[in-house]
């Protein structure tokens, strides 16, 4: 899990870089108690609604999975983001995740210093 407190915002550097998104009651991710979306109207705007809870402390818990996807619990939602294993990672830089495209790790590395300011953790 990753401490909620200091995740300012997820920035995706690419849309196309990310599968589907669900937004859900809690409980299972089967769909039965919400959506997955894969359209590019909705991952935008699941983005900025994800941003807007983080920014205003409902985010009660965040969950990093490299491989897969970044799994946001709010008081009263699952707001899921998965990624095209294939073509995107994951890395923290500070407080902000980013979602971008699979590169050698020298190069991530050298990019998120120059736009971030922080080596990724």
């Amino acid at each position: 899990m990753t401490d909620t407190k200091t995740i300012t915002r997820i920035v995706i550097e690419d849309p196309a870089l990310i599968d589907q998104v669900y937004t859900g009651k809690p409980g299972c991710c089967c769909g039965c108690n919400g959506k997955y979306s894969d359209s590019a109207a909705a991952i935008k705007s699941h983005i900025t609604r994800t941003n807007a809870l983080l920014a205003s402390g409902e985010v009660t818990d965040i969950d990093v999975s490299p491989g897969c996807g970044v799994f946001i619990v709010t008081h009263s939602r699952y707001r899921n983001i998965y990624i095209h294993k294939d073509r995107a990672m994951i890395t923290c830089c500070g407080n902000v995740i980013v979602v971008s495209a699979r590169t050698s790790g020298t190069e991530t590395i050298e990019r998120a210093v120059a736009k971030y300011g922080r080596r990724p953790s």
